[in-house]
């Protein structure tokens, strides 16, 4: 992945697959402009086979958002990366990534997902058994839909005080019973 315009692909040699810049709507992660993006985009399509969209924090499918205004510039862009962290509402995640692709109509790839509680409302994340019954019924659906090429949940420390029931290890290394249950996935 090309984190922003600070940290361009180091690779010299084409790479199979690049994923574009990290979150670029968000100050505190790719901190881009559309044309700033833009400008950078050629350096990655000749870095790279397939070319993933920027991934955006704020839903992929908003009207006038970052990702549809960078679109509008009708880039390289062979598959729709997605970041989605949200409560546990699996129909609703699937209904987004539904929407996202009839927007772009492109393969979609989830960079990250999880279950988060960015209000802090439940300390440590959301109750284990609703993480673990989003993470089944979200699976099975993205693994329905033939336009979903790639998933891939995002793990924090089962710590973490906004992510923690979404954690795959312990911190032992071990596998949580949500790792047990993504292991049957990938």
């Amino acid at each position: 992945m090309s984190w922003g315009k600070n940290s361009p692909p180091k690779v010299n040699a084409t790479n199979p697959v690049l994923l574009g810049f990290n979150e670029p709507d968000r100050s505190d992660q790719g901190n881009m402009t559309v044309d700033e993006a833009i400008a950078l985009w050629p350096q990655l399509v000749q870095k790279s086979n397939r070319l993933g969209s920027p991934a955006v924090a704020e839903k992929a499918d908003k009207v006038g958002g970052w990702l549809e205004t960078f679109m509008s510039y009708k880039p390289k862009v062979d598959f729709i990366a997605i970041h989605w962290y949200a409560p546990p509402n699996s129909k609703s995640f699937l209904s987004h990534i539904d929407a996202v692709y009839a927007k772009y109509n492109l393969p979609i790839w989830v960079t990250e997902f999880a279950v988060a509680d960015w209000a802090g409302k439940y300390p440590g994340g959301y109750d284990v058994e609703l993480v673990k019954t989003f993470m089944k019924e979200a699976c099975a659906g993205l693994d329905k839909r033939s336009f979903v090429e790639n998933y891939t949940w995002k793990s924090r420390p089962t710590s973490d005080p906004k992510l923690g029931t979404s954690g795959l290890w312990n911190d032992d290394g071990s596998l949580t019973d949500l790792g047990k249950i993504y292991a049957n996935y990938i």
